[in-house]
C-alpha cells in the first residue's frame, strides 16, 4: 500500500480493497518539486458486472484539517491539508462520457461507470508535499497529482 504524509492510499472497486501496483513518476518537474508521486493504472475491462465503483482514497493517521476540491480543466482533483502537509489525488474528469459519474468524498474520489461506457482505464495520480513556502507550493500537488 501506497504510503502518504497523510495517510495510506486504498483503492476499493465495488466495495472490496484492490491491490494496486503503483507506479513511481519523478518528483521534479520544471513547475514543481513534490516528496512523492504515483499513478494508479486500473484496466476496466476486467470488470464483468453493469455498474463498477471505484474509490481512491486516504486511510488518515490524523484528521485533516481542510479539504480542498480543485478541479480543472479535463481533470478531477482532490486535496487534503493539515498544517504543511497536504495530499493531491487526481484524475480525468469524465463529463463527455455517457455512463460514467464520480464524486468527491470526506476521504478521496469515487467514479461509478457503466459496462457500456467507452473507458478503457481509470488512471489515479497521488502526489503529497511538506510545504515549507505554503504560498508557494500549495499549487504544487494540484500540478503532480494530474494524471495527463
Amino acid at each position: 500500500m501506497l504510503l502518504t504524509n497523510l495517510g495510506a492510499v486504498c483503492v476499493d472497486i465495488n466495495q472490496e480493497e484492490y491491490n494496486y501496483k503503483a507506479i513511481k513518476l519523478s518528483n521534479k518537474e520544471k513547475r514543481f518539486v513534490v516528496d512523492g508521486r504515483y499513478l494508479i493504472v486500473i484496466d476496466t475491462a476486467m470488470f464483468k458486472t453493469q455498474v463498477v465503483e471505484i474509490q481512491c482514497r486516504i486511510l488518515f493517521d490524523d484528521m485533516y484539517k481542510e479539504r480542498l476540491v480543485e478541479s480543472g480543466e479535463d481533470l478531477a482533483l482532490i486535496s487534503f491539508v493539515s498544517d504543511c502537509e497536504k495530499v493531491s489525488i487526481g484524475t480525468n474528469e469524465f463529463f463527455s462520457i455517457d455512463g460514467v459519474h464520480y464524486e468527491y468524498m470526506n476521504d478521496g474520489i469515487k467514479i461509478i461507470f457503466e459496462k457500456h461506457a467507452d473507458v478503457k482505464q481509470i488512471v489515479f495520480g497521488i502526489a503529497w508535499k511538506h510545504m515549507r513556502d505554503i504560498e508557494k507550493e500549495q499549487i504544487y500537488t494540484w500540478l503532480a497529482a494530474d494524471p495527463t
